[in-house]
């Protein structure tokens, strides 16, 4: 895949805990990552006890690896078509591409506004309906058709 080549010599990326095989191979592929540049827990030895600053940094850890593990299920509960369950079938994958960028910003912006508790109206909601599908243009045409300039200054 070529990670190496995607993480910039500033970034920090969380790993679970057995994708840390793999990182003496990414630092040797790449001339600029060194291991400051990887989070992941602290593996537990046997008969050795966790240190005291050990403690904190694996329940923080812990804790992370648990928010993103609750993301996912949310977005597999709220968009079936993205559930573990589901076969997707595409003829791209640039297209299932866009839909899970899509899903991912619609989930943002859901959180965003419970965060800010910015009001909702009916039609901010119709994408979290059961069978929801995107309007083809014949259809989106003809519910959000806007009279033009020259009808509005007719009108007037």
């Amino acid at each position: 895949m070529g990670i190496q080549n995607k993480i910039h010599k500033l970034d920090c990326v969380a790993l679970d805990g057995g994708y840390t095989l793999f990182v003496g191979e990414l630092l040797d592929s790449s001339g600029e990552l060194q291991y400051e540049n990887f989070c992941y827990p602290i593996r537990k030895m046997r008969g050795i006890a966790l240190t005291e600053e050990e403690k904190p940094y694996n329940e923080i850890f812990g804790s992370f690896r648990s928010r993103i593990e609750s993301y996912f299920g949310e977005m597999q509960s709220t968009f079936t078509k993205f559930s573990h369950t589901v076969v997707n079938k595409v003829a791209e994958k640039e297209t299932f591409g866009v839909q899970y960028k899509l899903v991912c910003l619609l989930m943002n912006i859901k959180r965003f506004v419970a965060l800010r508790n910015i009001p909702t109206e009916q039609h901010h909601m119709l994408w979290l309906q059961d069978g929801f599908d995107y309007p083809s243009n014949t259809e989106q045409e003809a519910k959000y058709t806007l009279p033009n300039i020259k009808v509005k200054l007719s009108q007037s």
